[in-house]
């Protein structure tokens, strides 16, 4: 099972990274700051992240929980304080090119963000044990 999980978070993992870059690159392209792209960005993967987390990597169980979508949210945000903090690493003190420094942090942040989700976020009693008020 766990096998099947990982395969299955590195297939969202791509897909949220393309969508991540392409929205980065596109709001580049129209002007924004380099650090508001990567907000935007990382953003439209947070949405995409969740709704494939929730319903194939991890299988929750039930429809959309509060529960669960609050420590997604808590987890991507974190993920996006890091990936904000490497990108301006990347470009302002290593002089990396936006998008390539774009791209190489979200290798870390991804790594980070997936040891949050599977041992806190969607383990299995995480959402039964905060609904039943615990």
């Amino acid at each position: 099972m766990e096998r099947h999980r990982f395969i299955r978070f590195v297939a969202v993992g791509v897909s949220n990274t393309a969508i991540t870059l392409c929205v980065y690159w596109i709001t580049l392209d129209l002007g924004l700051d380099y650090l508001a792209a990567g907000a935007v960005g990382y953003a439209a993967g947070i949405l995409n992240g969740y709704v494939w987390s929730h319903n194939w990597v991890f299988q929750a169980d039930g429809s959309f929980a509060l529960v669960t979508f609050r420590r997604y949210l808590c987890v991507q945000l974190t993920g996006l304080i890091l990936n904000t903090a490497l990108l301006n690493a990347a470009v302002e003190w290593l002089g990396i090119p936006h998008a390539p420094a774009e791209a190489a942090v979200l290798v870390p942040v991804v790594a980070v963000t997936y040891f949050l989700n599977a041992r806190w976020t969607f383990r299995p009693e995480s959402a039964t044990e905060l609904d039943a008020g615990r």
